[in-house]
């Protein structure tokens, strides 16, 4: 009773290994596009949140306004939003809102 042994040839394998190689140069950068596009579109969002309690708070009260005073359970949003890249906090000028990325900002 002579049974072969079976099992993949080191050519097989290898050619797995390349295939999935090619296919992880393509998908990888289509995905860091694809998530910058989403990083600065919620971005920009988050930007025009802040735009519109600036204009509220701007109906009520005269002057500037102080940008912590728009959050929280007094102000105009309930949650201080932050730049999906940055982790960092908006700023305001004048204004408009800002954020420290470039690119990151209000259309005009």
């Amino acid at each position: 009773m002579n049974r072969a042994i079976q099992g993949y040839t080191l050519i097989e394998i290898m050619v797995v290994v390349a295939v999935f190689a090619i296919l992880a140069t393509i998908v990888f950068p289509n995905y860091l596009h694809a998530r910058n596009a989403s990083w600065k579109k919620s971005c920009i969002n988050n930007l025009r949140q802040i735009q519109g309690a600036v204009e509220q708070a701007m109906l009520v009260r005269e002057g500037t306004i102080a940008y912590d005073s728009l959050f929280g359970a007094s102000g105009y949003i309930k949650t201080k939003p932050m730049c999906p890249v940055a982790k960092a906090d908006y700023t305001l000028d004048g204004s408009t809102p800002k954020c420290s990325v470039e690119g990151h900002a209000l259309p005009e």
